[in-house]
């Protein structure tokens, strides 16, 4: 059976997140955070995004992109895709790492904006962890 088409978004800033199936953990070292990061900078420069915040917890990741939509899925693509492939063949693993496709929400005006950043730079509080948390921030990751 054929996926429903994903609805058409415009071009700009958006709120992206990507988890990991069935809740299980996306990153299992700093080195796959690291891999991580280091894909999306590669990925930022070949599509041309421009990343305002981001934050990587245990099962998912969150960024705010300025972007066109053309360039968010084929992107997108490129980050998950590839980092499965490199995530599963380090840690000797098959299948599936994402659940499903990544979401996103356009960033509709400035208030919308600053709740989306500092939804996602607070996410590791929420989540309850005390202390610095070095895998979020302002601005491109790395």
């Amino acid at each position: 059976m054929a996926r429903i088409p994903r609805r058409v978004f415009e071009d700009g800033i958006h709120h992206v997140t990507t988890r990991a199936i069935f809740g299980s953990p996306l990153f299992l070292d700093d080195v796959d955070r690291e891999d991580l990061i280091r894909r999306y900078v590669r990925t930022e420069r070949r599509r041309e995004w421009l990343c305002h915040a981001w934050c990587l917890m245990d099962t998912h990741y969150h960024f705010i992109l300025q972007t066109t939509i053309a360039a968010l899925s084929a992107g997108m693509h490129w980050l998950n895709c590839g980092y499965a492939r490199d995530f599963n063949k380090r840690h000797g693993r098959r299948g599936h790492v994402f659940d499903g496709r990544f979401r996103n929400w356009v960033i509709r005006d400035d208030e919308h904006y600053d709740r989306a950043c500092e939804y996602v730079l607070t996410n590791p509080e929420r989540a309850g962890i005390v202390g610095e948390w070095p895998w979020r921030g302002l601005g491109r990751p790395g």
